[in-house]
C-alpha cells in the first residue's frame, strides 16, 4: 500500500492574534488536564473543555513558548477556536514541539495560557501490542481510508484481513475488534491478497470504496460497501493462477501469482492478462517512483514503467525467494533536518534477506537482515517495517541498515499492512499485532 501523510495546516491570524489573541488579561483561567500523544509523524492534544468558552492553542519548538511570544519562535503557530482533540499530521518524528491553551468568553481576550506541554512524534514499529487471536489462518492484509487525518483527528478506514478457505475479517477501529465476514454464497476458495480503492476519501458516509481480494484459481472478490458484503468478481478455475500479491494505483488494481502471471482490473471483475516475461512465482508488488515492481522467486523481480504495458525482468543472485515488497520515500525525521525522498524500494526474502534498490528501482543490492528468518512482508510509512515468520520486526531508514530483531507478540506472521501513522500484522492461527 502507498504511503499516506496527511497533513493539518493550522490557521494562523498573526495580525488579529497580535493585537488580541494571545493577550494574557483575560478572565477566563486556562482549561485543566492538557495533554499530548504522539505517534509516526503526528501529535494530538486534549484537555477539559467548559461550557461557553472557546480555545485557542499556540505552538512553537521552543520550551519558552508563551501566549504572546510564540510569533517570535521557531516552528510558532497558533490554532483558533479548537474542539479537542487537535490533531497534527505531517511532524517531523524526533522533533520535540511545546504547546499552551488559553480559554476566551465571547469577544474576551484570551486569559492565561494553561501550563506548557510537550510531545515528540516517533517513528511506529518499534514498540508492538499484540490483538485478538481470531482462530482462522490469515494470509493478506490490506487497509481502505475513509477519512485523512483532519483537525480532529487521525485518519480512519477499514482494515480487511484474508484466509484460506474464504476467510474475510475487517475491522473499523485500529485493529482493536475484528468481525468475520461471510464469503459469497459457493465460494470456498483460498485468499491470500487484498487492496482497497476510495473514490471519495472525507466522505464518511459515502466512500465510495471497492475492496478487492484475491486468490488460488484466479479468484476474484470483491466489497463495495467497506469490507461488510463480498461479490464474487471472477470464480475460481482450477486452469488458474493463485494470485498472492495485489496493488492498487489511482483506480487500478493489479495482481500477480504463480507462474509470472499478473494481471490488471479497473473493478476486481474483468481482469486483462499481462505480459509478464517470466514464469517465476510472484508473491508481491508495489509502485512508487512512476513504476510497478513485482518481487517472486529466486530473487525475480518484475518492473514496468509505463503502465504495466511491458515488464522487464532481472534476478538477483543470492536473493532467496521474494516475498513482499514496498517503496518509500518519506524519510521524515530530525535526525534528517526534517524529510528526505529516499526514492527507496525494499523486496524481502525466506532466507532473511533484503533487496534494496535506493535509485527508484535503476540498481538493486542485496542487504543481510541480522536475526531475521524467514521473512514475510514490508511496509512503510515513515521508516521500512519488515516481519518474519518467527513473529519479530525489523526496522530500517533506508534499506541499507537494520536494527536488530523486535518481537511483535504475533507468531507466524505472513503480512503487513499500514493506515498511514501505524503498522498491523497478521498470521497463522488469525495472529493479529500493531505497532503505533
Amino acid at each position: 500500500m502507498k504511503n499516506w501523510f496527511f497533513r493539518c495546516v493550522p490557521v494562523v491570524l498573526a495580525s488579529a492574534l497580535v493585537a488580541c489573541g494571545g493577550n494574557n488579561g483575560g478572565s477566563a483561567p486556562p482549561p485543566a488536564n492538557v495533554t499530548t500523544t504522539s505517534g509516526d509523524g503526528w501529535i494530538q492534544m486534549n484537555w477539559d473543555t467548559s461550557s461557553g468558552l472557546e480555545y485557542w492553542v499556540f505552538t512553537a519548538l521552543d520550551p519558552s513558548l508563551t501566549t504572546l511570544n510564540w510569533l517570535n519562535l521557531l516552528g510558532g503557530a497558533a490554532f483558533i477556536k479548537v474542539t479537542p482533540p487537535l490533531t497534527l499530521c505531517g511532524q517531523t518524528n524526533e522533533l520535540q514541539r511545546w504547546f499552551t491553551v488559553n480559554s476566551r468568553s465571547g469577544s474576551d481576550a484570551g486569559g492565561p495560557g494553561s501550563p506548557v506541554v510537550s510531545a515528540v512524534p516517533h517513528a511506529a514499529g518499534v514498540a508492538w501490542t499484540a490483538g485478538a487471536t481470531l482462530g482462522d489462518d490469515l494470509t493478506g492484509v490490506g487497509f481502505g481510508v475513509i477519512t485523512t487525518c483532519t483537525r480532529n483527528g487521525l485518519p480512519t478506514g477499514v482494515l480487511t484481513a484474508v484466509g484460506p478457505g474464504a476467510v474475510i475479517y475487517s475491522s473499523r477501529d485500529a485493529g482493536a475488534s475484528w468481525t468475520r465476514r461471510a464469503a459469497p454464497s459457493g465460494f470456498g476458495g483460498d485468499l491470500y491478497a487484498v487492496a482497497n480503492y476510495t473514490a471519495s476519501p472525507n466522505v464518511p458516509d459515502t466512500p465510495n470504496m471497492r475492496t478487492v481480494a484475491v486468490g488460488a484459481g484466479g479468484a476474484s472478490l470483491y466489497s463495495t460497501d467497506g469490507s461488510v458484503t463480498w461479490n464474487v468478481g471472477r470464480a475460481a478455475d482450477a486452469a488458474g493462477p493463485t494470485l498472492r500479491g495485489l496493488v492498487v494505483v489511482g483506480s487500478s488494481f493489479v495482481t500477480v501469482g504463480d507462474g509470472g502471471a499478473i494481471q490488471s482490473s479497473s473493478d476486481g471483475i474483468t481482469w486483462n492478462a499481462l505480459t509478464s516475461n517470466t514464469s517465476a512465482n510472484l508473491h508481491g508488488i508495489t509502485f512508487g517512483n512512476s513504476r510497478y515492481v513485482a518481487a517472486g522467486d529466486g530473487g525475480t523481480l518484475a518492473s514496468s514503467t509505463d503502465g504495466g504495458s511491458t515488464w522487464t525482468v532481472q534476478t538477483i543472485a543470492g536473493a532467496g525467494n521474494l516475498r513482499a515488497i514496498a517503496y518509500g520515500s518519506n524519510n521524515n525525521s530530525a535526525g534528517n533536518g526534517g524529510t528526505v525522498l529516499i526514492n527507496t524500494f525494499v523486496a524481502v526474502a525466506d532466507n532473511g534477506t533484503a533487496v534494496v534498490s535506493n535509485d527508484g528501482g535503476a540498481t538493486w543490492s542485496v542487504v543481510a537482515i541480522a536475526g531475521a528468518g524467514e521473512l514475510a512482508g514490508v511496509s512503510y510509512i515513515s521508516r521500512f517495517v519488515a516481519i518474519d515468520r518467527a513473529g519479530n520486526a525489523f526496522t530500517s531508514a533506508n534499506g541499507q541498515s537494520w536494527t536488530s530483531a523486535i518481537a511483535t507478540g504475533g507468531a507466524g506472521l505472513r503480512a503487513i499492512t499500514t493506515n498511514g501513522y501505524g503498522y498491523f500484522a497478521v498470521g497463522d492461527g488469525g495472529a493479529t499485532t500493531k505497532s503505533f
